[in-house]
C-alpha cells in the first residue's frame, strides 16, 4: 500500500529553512541534519490511515482536526517540550481566552472571520490549549501578509492552501484506491420496500453529499447496497457524537 504522501515536502521546508535563517532562529542543525524531527511516520499511522479507516467505514473523517490533536499539539509539542520549549506558537487564525471564573482556557474564533480555523481546533483539550499560542489570531490575513512582506520574508505571498496536505490535488478517490489496493465496491440504491434506485460508483465517491430532489440517506451501509429513502421526518435519525472536547464545563441537557 502507498502511504507516502508529500506531507513533509521539501518544498515547504525550503521556505521554513529561508524564513529561520532571516529570523536567525536555529533549526537545530538545518534541514538535511541535526535534530529536525521527522513526524511524518507518526502522520502517515495516525492521520492518514484514520482517514482510509473512516472512509472504509462509512463515515465522513475530518483529518485535520485529528491531525491538529494529535500531530501537531500532540507530538510535536512532545518534541519542542525535549528542546525545551514552554509554549507551542502557530500560525492558525483563532484565540484562546481564560475564564476569569473558572480558570478554563476558551477557544475563540479569530478576528479574520474569513480565515478563521477555530473549528480545526475543536478537539484540543485544556492541557494543549493552556501551552498554545496563536500570534495571528488578532490580525486578519492582509496585514499578516504585509507584515511578512515588510521583514522580507519569501513566503509573505504564497499562495493559501485549503485541500488536504496530503491529497493537495483534491483526488481522495484516487487517493484511498491506491493506498488499499482496490477499486470501492459498487453497489444499487435501494428504498425501504427494496427497490433499486439506482447505481452508485463506489462508496467513498460522494455518498454523503447532499440529497438530490427529494431522497435523503437511511443509514450507511458498508457492505452494500446503500439504502435510501424520502428525506421527510421519518429519515431524521439520532446523530451520534463522540470524541467530543469542552472549552466550557460540560452541562446536562
Amino acid at each position: 500500500m502507498d502511504r507516502n504522501p508529500p506531507a513533509l515536502s521539501l518544498y515547504n521546508l525550503s521556505f521554513s529553512g529561508e524564513v529561520a535563517q532571516l529570523l536567525a532562529v536555529d533549526l537545530q542543525g538545518g534541514i538535511h541534519g541535526g535534530n529536525l524531527h521527522d513526524l511524518s511516520p507518526e502522520f502517515r499511522a495516525t492521520v492518514i490511515d484514520y482517514f482510509i479507516r473512516e472512509y472504509e467505514a462509512g463515515r465522513t473523517p475530518n483529518p485535520c482536526v485529528f491531525c491538529n490533536r494529535r500531530i501537531k499539539f500532540g507530538a510535536m509539542w512532545d518534541a519542542a517540550r525535549k528542546l525545551g520549549a514552554d509554549y507551542l506558537a502557530t500560525g492558525h487564525y483563532a484565540k484562546i481566552r481564560q475564564d476569569p471564573a473558572t480558570g478554563r482556557h476558551l477557544l475563540c474564533r479569530g478576528a479574520d472571520r474569513s480565515k478563521d480555523q477555530s473549528y480545526f481546533l475543536c478537539r484540543l483539550t485544556q492541557e494543549q490549549l493552556s501551552r498554545t499560542l496563536f500570534p495571528l489570531g488578532d490580525l486578519e490575513k492582509p496585514a499578516v501578509r504585509a507584515l511578512a512582506e515588510a521583514h522580507g520574508l519569501i513566503n509573505a505571498l504564497k499562495r493559501d492552501s485549503q485541500d488536504i496536505c496530503f491529497v493537495p490535488d483534491g483526488d481522495y478517490v484516487s487517493f484511498i484506491t491506491r493506498c488499499v489496493g482496490h477499486e470501492s465496491p459498487t453497489g444499487p440504491f435501494v428504498d425501504r420496500e427494496g427497490r433499486v434506485l439506482g447505481q452508485h460508483k463506489g462508496f467513498i465517491r460522494g455518498c454523503f453529499s447532499p440529497p438530490v430532489f427529494s431522497w435523503g440517506p437511511v443509514r450507511r451501509a458498508t457492505s452494500y447496497p446503500l439504502r435510501r429513502q424520502p428525506a421527510d421526518r421519518r429519515s431524521c435519525r439520532p446523530k451520534i457524537r463522540h470524541n467530543l472536547s469542552y472549552s466550557v464545563t460540560p452541562f446536562s441537557v
